[in-house]
């Protein structure tokens, strides 16, 4: 019945917009789009009961179940794992309120498969994905939004941004597929399926932070992208997890896992590119989650300034080096407690609302391959600038001196580099 009617509303809605020759760009995108969602929770009849995967209700007025699954793309579960969806300004200051966890707590046992405290779950090859709200920015929209997921052993908490800035990404939405329906008439060359691949990325990737509405947002945005697909001699694929792939990566990520659903379900289709292991890399292993204060969670890529300027640099989740042989280890000198134990990649190194800044930081690697590179890092204070740059266990920073750090970089080399 859910699937019928998702057919209905994209019949009835979103493919006469997408056909009509006389809608320039994104013209009418928001009334195609609301349209399309009254079919798809209430049918042609305007009175059918809502079927999709939200239809639940914790029964409290802080959340609701958006669906249960297992998270391929992100870590593997053994039970079924339920989300909380939260919009960030009505439900969340900083965090979780303990209202909310003790809701979902309570919600969970009656499931009888809640633990008795929430255990955070810290994502293999995405550490940063644990963290509560990001700063993500969107493709178009050219700013961080404040978004992002948590993950716990049993559940995840989706924070979807600000009302305020909803506008602006239904718009960004709205240009999206304006230039994929302007590009409908174009030749099938695998150049041109490359860009429509691209461009649904993009759109899916923003719907999913959007999260427009209440329910069946995903439903309407995979329903759009699998009609196009058939429009350009490509098989559909499947909602996998990929909504829950975009609140905890960056979008490089999320398309490229988009491009590799895409191809696999193509398989006779090769002209569908992704990339590369070793580009790839750059993206999955390579990202570090920094904490800064006044501006909280911010992603960065290794090697740029980790960290914001003029801002105290107050906690970086280390990042990992599955493919190398290697195993960083990192230790902090923070103001007021002094040196920390040395914590492994993946994990979080300092602190978060605590108004204790990083004033310096020593960096080693082990592991098998550890004799053929070699790790730099370089600190930058709030007052005394660039330290110099130290390697393999050496100290960059200050002790003592109550001068934080507001910046680090970072740079994993071969032995043999000149960098």
């Amino acid at each position: 019945m859910y699937l019928q009617r998702l057919q209905d509303s994209l019949v009835d809605s979103f493919v006469p917009w997408l056909d009509n020759p006389s809608i320039q760009g994104g013209e009418g995108f928001e009334d195609m789009l609301m349209s399309q969602h009254k079919i798809l929770v209430s049918g042609r009849s305007g009175t059918d009961v809502y079927q999709g995967a939200s239809r639940r209700e914790v029964g409290v007025p802080t959340g609701y179940v958006v669906s249960p699954g297992v998270f391929r793309n992100i870590f593997q579960a053994e039970n079924s794992i339920v989300t909380f969806a939260f919009r960030y300004d009505q439900h969340l200051k900083d965090d979780i309120t303990p209202q909310i966890r003790e809701n979902i707590k309570v919600f969970l046992e009656s499931r009888g498969d809640s633990p008795a405290e929430p255990t955070e779950r810290t994502v293999d090859h995405m550490p940063f994905a644990s963290s509560s709200a990001q700063r993500f920015e969107l493709p178009r929209l050219g700013k961080r939004i404040l978004t992002g997921a948590k993950f716990y052993e049993h559940y995840v908490v989706a924070i979807y941004p600000r009302s305020k800035d909803v506008p602006a990404i239904v718009e960004a939405m709205a240009e999206v597929m304006g230039e994929i329906k302007n590009f409908s008439q174009k030749e099938k060359t695998p150049e041109n399926i490359n860009q429509i691949v691209h461009l649904l990325a993009e759109y899916v990737y923003l719907a999913c932070h959007g999260h427009i509405f209440s329910g069946a947002n995903f439903s309407i945005v995979m329903g759009q992208a699998n009609y196009i697909l058939g429009e350009w001699g490509l098989r559909g694929i499947s909602h996998s997890n990929l909504d829950y792939l975009a609140l905890a990566a960056p979008f490089e990520i999320l398309e490229n896992h988009f491009r590799k659903d895409i191809r696999e379900a193509n398989s006779q289709t090769p002209s569908i590119d992704i990339n590369t292991p070793s580009e790839y890399e750059k993206w999955e292993n390579k990202t570090i989650l920094a904490h800064s204060s006044h501006v909280g969670d911010t992603l960065y890529w290794m090697g740029d300034p980790i960290g914001i300027e003029g801002q105290r640099l107050e906690g970086i989740f280390l990042p990992t080096f599955p493919n190398r042989g290697v195993k960083l280890l990192a230790k902090a000198h923070l103001s007021m407690t002094g040196d920390t134990d040395w914590i492994e990649g993946g994990q979080f190194l300092g602190t978060r609302g605590q108004s204790r800044a990083i004033e310096g930081i020593s960096m080693k690697l082990e592991g098998p391959e550890s004799h053929k590179y070699r790790i730099r890092y370089r600190t930058r204070s709030l007052s005394a600038g660039y330290s110099q740059t130290a390697e393999n266990g050496e100290f960059a920073g200050t002790r003592g001196n109550s001068d934080p750090i507001s910046q680090l970089q970072i740079w994993l080399e071969p032995v043999n580099s000149d960098n």
